[in-house]
């Protein structure tokens, strides 16, 4: 919507920008913190699986984002977390977590054998 350039309008708009700024600033600042705590962490995930080690099914990124909740204090979102191929198979696997369209952390998956 176009609105009249007045005085007050315009800095109306100035301190809408300012506040825009800082809310990016925080929400990069919390993503290189949070980026900081997965750093070098391992995550893990039990899934049944057969004989082999072959899952029945396969680790998703939902499953994930929930492992990495307890390292967060938030669920990330699944869309965010880039597997590289399904995890089918017990063992450990790289994971990149995008925080922020600038910062991505890397996180070791730990796939185990469960009931």
């Amino acid at each position: 919507l176009a609105v009249e350039a007045t005085r007050q309008n315009l800095s109306s708009l100035e301190e809408q920008r300012r506040q825009e700024d800082r809310r990016a600033r925080q929400q990069l600042e919390q993503a290189r913190a949070d980026a900081r705590k997965l750093e070098g962490k391992v995550v893990t995930v039990t899934a049944r699986a057969g004989e082999g080690g072959r899952l029945y099914g396969s680790v998703t990124a939902a499953d994930v984002a929930a492992a990495l909740e307890p390292l967060l204090g938030y669920r990330p979102d699944k869309r965010r977390i880039e597997l590289a191929e399904p995890i089918r198979h017990v063992g450990r696997y790289q994971v990149t977590i995008r925080l922020h369209p600038e910062v991505s952390a890397r996180v070791a998956v730990d796939v185990t054998a469960g009931s």
